[in-house]
């Protein structure tokens, strides 16, 4: 499988973003992002991530893509607040 948008997260935002799942009430919004990030960062394709998080194929592409537009150095900021809304 081609994946155009790759996701490499370093080892702070992969340990916040698993902090974030794994405890408190949060918006199943972030919780969703948080689970597509990390299973991109461990190599999914984006119909086995859609299906294992429960959102559509396209909706993991345009996480993705989005992603790569972040300026290098609010990568952290921005995933430790998963864009507050």
């Amino acid at each position: 499988m081609n994946v155009r948008y790759r996701v490499e997260l370093s080892q702070v935002e992969r340990s916040d973003l698993k902090a974030l799942l794994s405890g408190g009430k949060h918006a199943s919004r972030k919780l969703k992002r948080a689970q597509i990030l990390l299973a991109a960062d461990a190599g999914a394709g984006d119909e086995e991530i859609a299906m294992s998080v429960g959102v559509s194929g396209s909706t993991v592409y345009r996480f993705r893509e989005g992603r790569q537009r972040w300026p290098k150095n609010l990568t952290t900021f921005r995933c430790r607040n998963l864009w507050s809304n």
